[in-house]
């Protein structure tokens, strides 16, 4: 199982800035968050745009491209700071919709355009799940994805 660094971290920055901009954040995920911008825009010498961007419109693909190659350029695959940072979001985001924090119990992702492997993998949801268009030049992985309710329970075999 693959999934690029770079691509983990851009997936949290649209989580991020999706529930900012929708009001859903609870205190962990603005924490986890501010934690992650803030490290990210060091990587980038204190510049923000690029993440200012995602912020804007977290659903435009050309931001989320625009990001990623940022990221890239400034060697973000190899830090592992900021892959443990985006993972907090993806926790943080994920226990809220557990909780069933308004509006956070409803998955959208995509559209996707990537120049490497795309994995999606145990999503859970209380609401609905919408997985938009995905492009990618390598392995396209999706797996475990489960809406309206909980993951369900192993059957003893």
């Amino acid at each position: 199982m693959f999934e690029s660094a770079i691509t983990t971290i851009v997936a949290a920055v649209v989580a991020g800035a999706t529930a900012k901009m929708g009001e859903v954040a609870s205190d962990a995920i603005s924490d986890a968050y501010a934690g992650l911008k803030a490290l990210i825009i060091k990587r980038f010498n204190g510049k923000a745009g690029a993440v200012q961007a995602v912020e804007d419109d977290p659903d435009s693909e050309d931001t989320q491209e625009v990001l990623t190659k940022a990221l890239a350029k400034n060697g973000a695959e190899g830090d592992p700071g900021l892959l443990a940072q985006a993972k907090a979001v993806e926790k943080a985001v994920n226990k809220a919709q557990a909780a069933g924090v308004p509006g956070a119990s409803n998955i959208k992702i995509g559209p996707i355009k990537a120049k490497l492997n795309v994995m999606i993998e145990t999503l859970v949801a209380s609401g609905s799940i919408s997985i938009e268009a995905i492009t990618s030049e390598g392995k396209v992985d999706v797996r475990r994805v489960y809406a309206g309710g909980s993951e369900p329970k192993p059957k003893n075999v």
